[in-house]
């Protein structure tokens, strides 16, 4: 059996948030500044390394502290707690946890987030596709 191995990226310089709204790319993309990422498994720290390489802040919380020392010498921010990643406010909350354990994130994450209390930049919520899809209904 071949065991896989993954690169450790380069380290990443620390990114400075001066702003909790999105950053507008060339290309029109709007991008959050700063990213919550619960969970840094396959799928979550390889999104936590790409974001971090195209300079967000990303703060992260994993079930298991293992992936901590790694993520920290790129510059992601390891919290200890679940709570504590909701605390920190950030513009968008990933969660790529294992589905076995979604419902006592959830559970753990609805009394304490508060979506768009820290973001001033709402757009999203009010013009897009839920949004639209739910005026189509309301129309027919």
């Amino acid at each position: 059996m071949v065991e896989a191995h993954t690169p450790t990226p380069p380290a990443a310089a620390p990114v400075e948030v001066t702003s909790t709204l999105p950053a507008i790319s060339a290309d029109g993309i709007e991008c959050p500044q700063h990213v919550g990422i619960v969970g840094l498994g396959l799928i979550g720290g390889s999104l936590a390394v790409r974001l971090r390489s195209a300079g967000c802040a990303v703060s992260a919380w994993n079930h298991r502290a293992h992936p901590y020392e790694t993520a920290a010498r790129i510059g992601i921010e390891c919290k200890d707690t679940l709570e504590e990643l909701v605390e920190a406010q950030p513009d968008v909350l990933v969660l790529c946890n294992p589905l076995v354990a979604m419902p006592k994130i959830l559970q753990t994450i609805k009394p304490i987030y508060r979506p768009g209390a820290h973001n001033a930049h709402r757009r999203g919520q009010r013009e897009g596709l839920g949004a639209r899809a739910g005026a189509r209904r309301r129309h027919h």
